[in-house]
């Protein structure tokens, strides 16, 4: 993420000069997440280039940097580097055209949970503390919101989900508006989680990070695969989807920006399902 400064560019001094007060010009419209994210980025930037003059910064010095960062780093902490250093120099050097090679991109698979899974989970944590928070993830929303829902939010059976807590830069929680303007929206809820909101008061008051272990403890207990909690919300869409909903309808309801990204999901999850119906197939053969 970028953010625009509100000052005249200047060139002097380093890349770490002018990135620290780059950071500290735009920290209160940055993101908890997208700060952290810098400033882990600055720190592991080799020293030279954090010391080398803006001046004197050029596409060849750059492209090197990024070389040298890409190894043992993903794709896509590479491309966040990247993306850092562009901000500043655009900042300070906004006549400079920055053209960089990245690594290519490696696909990510992430397991969705079947039908079957989901049920065994949500019967095993029944009463649990968990329990809201979780089923809060299966209909769809994310973990940061889930976890800044109250009693406050809900209205009859409908919750608007308008905040989010994130990780601040001293490890502690705070809470935020949604990630999008589309993420913030109204969904229903059925009668029983409304009450164990109500009567908690929260749907959750635990330390977030409990929340995936607890979620793997249960798989393993139940000896079925492990998934992440963003796994459910994907689950959300998938189950959605083949219930007929309509794309736009299910985008709304986990506030996705388009109808693209909820295409994406459950197309990945229709791809889980035909390799278990190939399977069921050739054992038919064998």
């Amino acid at each position: 993420m970028s953010a625009r400064m509100d000052h005249a560019p200047k060139i002097k001094g380093t890349f770490k000069d002018a990135a620290e007060e780059f950071l500290e010009i735009n920290s209160e419209t940055m993101s908890p997440t997208t700060r952290i994210n810098y400033r882990s980025i600055l720190r592991n930037l080799p020293d030279a280039f954090l010391a080398a003059k803006m001046a004197e910064i050029d596409q060849i010095m750059i492209q090197r940097v990024i070389n040298t960062y890409s190894k043992n780093r993903s794709p896509k902490t590479v491309k966040n580097a990247s993306g850092f250093i562009s901000v500043v120099m655009k900042a300070y050097r906004p006549d400079m055209t920055i053209k960089v090679k990245l690594p290519q991109k490696k696909k990510v698979d992430t397991y969705i949970p079947t039908d079957d899974e989901v049920k065994m989970v949500l019967d095993a944590i029944k009463g649990s503390e968990y329990e809201p928070v979780i089923l809060l993830c299966c209909l769809g929303l994310r973990k940061s919101e889930a976890i800044a829902v109250t009693a406050a939010d809900i209205k009859g059976n409908i919750l608007t989900i308008d905040s989010a807590k994130v990780v601040n830069e001293d490890g502690k929680y705070r809470e935020k508006t949604t990630k999008t303007e589309s993420s913030t929206r109204k969904i229903y809820l059925p009668d029983r989680l409304v009450k164990m909101i109500k009567d908690r008061g929260q749907a959750y008051t635990g330390f977030p990070g409990n929340i995936l272990r607890y979620l793997h403890r249960t798989q393993d207990r139940l000896g079925i695969n492990r998934c992440k909690l963003h796994a459910l919300r994907h689950y959300y869409v998938s189950h959605a989807h083949e219930m007929g909903i309509p794309d736009a309808a299910i985008a709304a309801s986990v506030g996705h920006v388009n109808t693209n990204t909820t295409r994406a999901i459950y197309l990945h999850a229709q791809q889980d399902k035909q390799l278990a119906r190939e399977k069921e197939a050739a054992k038919f053969l064998m």
